[in-house]
């Protein structure tokens, strides 16, 4: 629980009183702005690459690639999905490639650990299907033994509807070595809560679902959402992330045996949960598990994120390491 995050804080509407902010309403953003999330999020069910691509849980000698591609037609699965990291943006020299595949029951999402690379340095990487490509991304190995710089971005607490992303859009420009997620990558609440009503209102950062994410659909739905965001979908594809989750990934103030959440989904979760639990642990069969691996360069903060998570976020999902074994 983080950014605001006090009992007061958590329970405001759009009603609450941030009139210091009206004044943004005559600026006139134009209808471009207000339909440039629309827009994007209704890619999520067309065909082709629909959320760019991204990297992370980076290390010296490998790095986790991400993108979604969705079939033209309702096959459940997708073969013959070519991965490319390259040493320059033309891919004229190739330093490793491969074939994957993708399935419905994994929301169409593409996930390699790509190995055999060098310290310390930059690629480029991106995803063919049936001569149809990706955008390219950018990314960067961790280096080894001690360096002179190594600059991080760090963010957290990100809600779609209190405004743009515009700490993203900045970390893109940036000149870093990786970005730092401290968690609340996304947040569950239902539409018209825990909302700037400008955002909300007048630049139509209106989250979907409308209602409080529950479901495995409910989930999905909400990072693609995330994940349509221009200045977010930027920052995945220019830097390598690791991302360690915080409460608001699942709901709000969840421990072991509950959470606190909306009385409109108390009923379902005081019966559900233990079962909840074991779908995200285990249960959840939509990314394929990576096996664990040992590496001396894994940090305290590289943790296993949990299922729902790691299908939308590139993150090694089974780590084990000399300082802990994490696993949620």
């Amino acid at each position: 629980m983080k950014g605001g995050d006090t009992p007061g804080s958590e329970m405001r509407d759009s009603k609450m009183n941030i009139n210091r902010r009206r004044v943004l309403q005559g600026i006139g953003v134009g209808a471009g702005a207000l339909s440039v999330s629309g827009v994007l999020a209704a890619k999520a069910g067309n065909p082709g690459f629909t959320h760019g691509v991204a990297s992370g849980d980076p290390l010296s000698d490998r790095v986790i690639l991400w993108s979604r591609y969705k079939p033209a037609s309702n096959e459940s699965r997708v073969d013959n999905i070519i991965w490319q990291v390259a040493y320059d943006r033309s891919f004229g020299d190739l330093a490793a490639s491969g074939i994957t595949s993708t399935a419905a029951a994994r929301d169409y999402t593409v996930k390699v650990d790509a190995t055999g690379l060098q310290p310390g340095r930059h690629y480029f990487y991106r995803f063919e299907v049936n001569g149809q490509r990706s955008e390219v991304g950018r990314t960067k190995t961790l280096p080894r033994g001690s360096v002179d710089r190594f600059r991080i971005g760090v963010a957290s607490c990100s809600n779609y509807p209190q405004g743009y992303f515009h700490a993203y859009d900045d970390m893109e420009k940036a000149d870093l070595d990786l970005i730092l997620h401290l968690g609340d990558y996304l947040y569950e609440y239902a539409q018209g809560r825990y909302v700037n009503p400008i955002a909300e209102e007048t630049l139509g950062r209106v989250v979907q679902p409308a209602a409080e994410i529950l479901s495995l659909d409910d989930y999905r739905r909400r990072y693609a959402l995330y994940r349509s965001d221009k200045d977010l979908r930027a920052a995945h594809a220019a830097h390598p992330w690791i991302c360690v989750w915080d409460d608001h990934e699942l709901t709000n103030n969840t421990w072991k045996s509950g959470a606190r959440i909306t009385t409109k989904a108390r009923v379902f979760l005081q019966n559900a949960w233990p079962s909840r639990a074991r779908f995200i642990t285990s249960g959840c069969r939509f990314v394929p598990l990576h096996k664990p691996i040992k590496h001396p360069s894994i940090a305290r903060f590289r943790l296993v994120i949990w299922p729902i998570s790691s299908c939308w976020i590139p993150v090694c999902t089974g780590v084990t390491s000399n300082l802990s074994t994490s696993a949620i």
